[in-house]
């Protein structure tokens, strides 16, 4: 999550809160409680859905024919 702690470095400042892509992932894999009470191998494929959630967010599905 971001650290919006001002005396935080400024290379920190700009990392964007991807947090809706976990919880969205932990719902979908029926993984309930906190994301830091997962085993290793589950938090692994939560980041890997989590990933796959936010690079395919907002983009129209192409198909080829």
């Amino acid at each position: 999550m971001a650290d919006y702690d001002s005396s935080a470095s400024p290379l920190f400042r700009n990392i964007p809160d991807d947090s809706k892509f976990v919880h969205q992932a932990m719902r979908e894999l029926e993984f309930f409680g906190e994301f830091c009470d997962l085993t290793i191998v589950e938090m692994q494929c939560v980041l890997l859905m989590a990933e796959h959630f936010k690079r395919t967010q907002g983009r129209p599905e192409i198909w080829e024919s």
